[in-house]
């Protein structure tokens, strides 16, 4: 009687279960602050680009700061300069910085970096001052 080569159910599923165990762990020992730091960029990216649209769908000049005595906050300004939004980054701070953006969407004509700083390191965001276009590297 022929006897086919391969694994058996039983070896597979412990293969299985073994990785999965692995996996977990590394999991758990992956640097929080790291992943705070991206997650933190990208939502203030995020709001940068919410400010520039705001600008071009109500053709006036909407600014994005930071809140000058919370270094982890930042506000959306409409033309006549009442605050319509605030956030704050969660397990991260930004350097002060402060966007004009028209009704065209453009942030005026020089690049602006903003730095996010976190436990970690920190990140640069880059919004171009032609387009109002932001760059993560």
């Amino acid at each position: 009687m022929d006897r086919q080569k391969g694994f058996t159910l039983v070896e597979l599923s412990l293969t299985i279960a073994i990785i999965g165990v692995l996996a977990v762990t590394a999991l758990n020992r992956w640097p929080q602050a790291t992943l705070e730091l991206g997650a933190a960029r990208q939502q203030l990216a995020m709001d940068i680009l919410k400010t520039r649209a705001m600008a071009m769908n109500r053709q006036g000049s909407f600014t994005i700061r930071r809140v000058n005595n919370l270094p982890a906050s930042y506000e959306i300004l409409d033309p006549g300069q009442q605050v319509v939004f605030t956030s704050a980054l969660d397990g991260a701070t930004v350097a002060a910085f402060s966007l004009v953006f028209d009704g065209l969407g453009s942030p005026g004509n020089n690049d602006a970096s903003i730095s996010v700083i976190g436990g970690e390191g920190s990140s640069v965001i880059t919004v171009y001052g032609t387009t109002g276009g932001v760059y993560l590297p």
